[in-house]
């Protein structure tokens, strides 16, 4: 009977197949990490952000192609602070939220999320969105706590906890702040003289803010013995110096002899170091305390030499300018002066209404369609990162499956792919749960961080307003007071500041109703009128505030006229009659 020599060597094939292919699987999976490892590691070496992006880029697809979220996680990271470092901030954040979502999507506390936290806390700053900033920079130090032998930088808790402090400090909670910063300093577990100075400085600025002078002066002078204490001083050590001397004369009592003294340190080293705007603050700072103190002469020699540093800035500060008008407007007045009082005050106001006029007035009116604008961007965003990793997890089934084809029958093959497409249809329903959250939390987010940036804009009107009233009440006195003035000028001049006065009153009261209205009405019409243009929404708005043609117009920065216009249009597209109002379809 002859043997079938066949079925042994087909067994046999079949046998070493099954014991390489998880070989090769295993290989393929090794190299693929060392090659991600080996990208990272030559990008976080590269000091150019332009060319280690790239690098990171081809770590980040490979991270997502073989499922590896501690390549996504740190290619993220580093990809936001390029962004974060070249001023793209709504970069930064998606790349932090990216990083994030992934930490989010893997059940892998250990996960080192400290960076993307961090990150996302700094982008936020810079938006003003504080409290939020606050809430990651907790997470990161709660995180240190948690897994203490996976942090490298043994002084990750202290930058943690110093920069709380600051948060708080900028949010006005003196006493949180003042918290962290004490607990940041225990942290310092040996002599740290630099970042010793800095904290004290930054625990004297607090005192400085609840008004408590002897503390502020006890934590600026331990400050300055920090560091004045170091061996080898760096240029930003000298700065320092300057600064908590300034610090520290702000706190001084205008009666001490090294108020000045300090103030004129601080200009100094300022400018030996480079950084003229902080000399600029110190002068006027200066010339404040000249003023208080009765030295006229040498507060407007400062303030003149003040406005000439700033002529010599690149980047000029807006506020500083104004704050010297405003203290040249107030020295004139002491010293007598009215032509140069009404002069500098006159600067004074167009300055103010170029940074806070019509101008800004038309950027607060558009800011909500600015902010939706970015709102359907993240979106988008949101829906390409979902589509990328769904290709990426298709693609790792599909070798997969090219394993599997050469160690199960067609059978297997089979109930595999049944099982497959259960669980993407598991997994879109899941993802499309998850985004829809996230999404409305997003939108959430973006509305706080629009009505808290609305809410300080308003206040600094309302602050700005306060202090021309009270410059408008002492030119009036003075005013009323001039003798050699024929009664008609003084009290045709006395009319036009009351005018002035009486017309600022009116935007900020129309810049509150705006304010008040907010996106919750802006939304509701936009529902019930989706055919409407964005403009006939927004001036539906302004129609239910109740306003008149004349406030729309002034609003807007057109006509009266251009206004009835807009409104027999918009009464043809909704059917209204001509002449009729607006009443019953605003009711609801």
């Amino acid at each position: 009977m002859q043997r079938n020599t066949k079925y042994p060597f087909v067994m046999a094939t079949v046998l070493l197949v099954f014991m390489i292919a998880p070989l090769y699987a295993q290989h393929e999976s090794i190299s693929t990490r060392q090659k991600i490892e080996e990208l990272l590691n030559r990008a976080d070496q590269i000091s150019e952000p332009s060319k280690a992006r790239p690098l990171y880029k081809e770590a980040l697809e490979l991270g997502l192609t073989s499922s590896n979220p501690e390549a996504q996680i740190h290619a993220y990271t580093k990809l936001g602070l390029i962004d974060f470092m070249e001023d793209d901030n709504n970069g930064a954040i998606k790349n932090a939220s990216r990083a994030l979502r992934v930490y989010e999507e893997y059940d892998r506390p250990e996960l080192n999320i400290v960076g993307a936290n961090n990150l996302m806390s700094m982008a936020l700053e810079k938006f003003g969105a504080y409290s939020d900033a606050i809430h990651h920079r907790k997470q990161s130090l709660k995180w240190q706590k948690t897994y203490p032998d996976l942090v490298r930088d043994k002084l990750a808790a202290f930058y943690s906890l110093n920069s709380i402090g600051k948060l708080y400090m900028e949010l006005g909670q003196y006493d949180s702040s003042l918290y962290y910063f004490q607990l940041s300093v225990g942290e310092l577990k040996e002599p740290q003289l630099r970042r010793q100075g800095s904290v004290y400085n930054n625990i004297g600025l607090v005192y400085t803010k609840m008004q408590q002078s002897d503390s502020a002066q006890n934590a600026f002078n331990f400050a300055l013995f920090s560091f004045e204490s170091i061996e080898n001083k760096s240029r930003t050590d000298s700065f320092m110096i300057a600064v908590v001397r300034g610090n520290l004369a702000d706190c001084l009592p205008d009666s001490s002899k090294l108020k000045e003294k300090y103030y004129l340190k601080d200009i100094e080293g300022s400018l030996r170091t480079g950084n003229a705007g902080n000399a600029v603050f110190t002068y006027n700072d200066l010339a404040d305390y000249l003023i208080r103190t009765g030295q006229y002469a040498k507060a407007e020699t400062t303030l003149k030499k003040s406005l000439l540093l700033q002529d010599s800035i690149r980047q000029q500060t807006p506020d500083s300018r104004i704050e010297c008008y405003r203290l040249l407007t107030s020295l004139y007045i002491h010293t007598g002066k009215e032509d140069l009082a009404l002069e500098n005050a006159e600067k004074l106001w167009q300055l103010q209404d170029s940074l806070y006029g019509r101008k800004a007035r038309n950027n607060f009116v558009s800011i909500l369609t600015t902010y939706r604008l970015n709102e359907i961007e993240n979106e988008l965003t949101i829906e390409h990162i979902e589509g990328e990793k769904k290709k990426a997890e298709i693609e790792v089934l599909n070798k997969e499956n090219r394993i599997a084809r050469l160690r199960y029958t067609m059978l297997i093959v089979g109930s595999v792919l049944v099982v497959i497409v259960l669980l993407l249809l598991v997994l879109k329903i899941r993802s499309d749960a998850k985004r829809k959250a996230r999404e409305k939390e997003l939108r959430n987010r973006l509305l706080r961080m629009e009505l808290e940036y609305n809410s300080d804009r308003l206040n600094k009107s309302v602050l700005s307003l306060s202090r021309k009233k009270e410059f408008a009440e002492e030119l009036i006195q003075r005013i009323s007071a001039m003798k050699d003035m024929n009664p008609s000028d003084r009290n045709a001049l006395r009319l036009f500041v009351l005018n002035e006065l009486e017309i600022d009153e009116s935007i900020i009261r129309l810049e509150k109703d705006i304010h008040e209205v907010g996106e919750e009405l802006i939304s509701k019409l936009r529902m019930k009128f989706p055919n409407l243009s964005e403009n006939d929404i927004r001036l539906l708005g302004f129609i239910k505030m109740e306003l008149s043609n004349k406030q729309i117009a002034e609003i807007r920065n057109i006509s009266p006229q251009s206004v009835k216009i807009a409104k027999n249009r918009l009464r043809k597209k909704l059917n209204i009659e001509a002449g009729g109002d607006f009443e019953a379809l605003l009711s609801d």
